[in-house]
């Protein structure tokens, strides 16, 4: 009995670092919306593999606004393409057209590192169209 209990434990353990190191399907988002929406983001460059765009339209409204939770996501091109890291360095603010899914994930082009643990779901925004807004390195 002792053993068993012993052994169950070391599964649960190694199962939950295997989740924590590793997406699986079940991480990534599923059901996409069927409302097509184009928006100003902008990149933030977290210290972390959190979700990075923010939606700038509500700030400049409001440009004391502070981003809420919510307000951050991912990206995911529909063309399969992956944009590097330079390209967002490059260009402060582009204009994005696609869907957000309905649900919660991680994108399908979501890389982890070698000793990083996944990040928090977030919503997800599936790019069909994007375009730059303006130009300039982002301060």
């Amino acid at each position: 009995m002792l053993i068993a209990l012993v052994l169950s434990s070391g599964v649960l353990a190694f199962g939950a670092l295997f989740y924590n190191s590793t997406i699986t399907p079940f991480d990534r988002p599923f059901f996409l919306s069927s409302v097509r929406e184009t928006i100003i983001a902008t990149k933030v460059n977290w210290m972390c593999h959190c979700a990075n765009f923010v939606d700038t339209t509500n700030y400049k409204i409001d440009p004391i606004a502070e981003p809420k939770e919510n307000d951050y996501f991912f990206i995911e091109m529909s063309d399969g393409d992956h944009l590097g890291e330079d390209f967002f360095v490059e260009n402060k603010y582009v204009k994005l057209t696609g869907k957000f899914y309905i649900d919660r994930g991680i994108p399908e082009e979501f890389k982890l590192g070698h000793i990083e643990d996944k990040p928090d779901h977030a919503r997800v925004f599936k790019v069909e169209k994007m375009e730059v807004v303006t130009k300039g390195a982002v301060h």
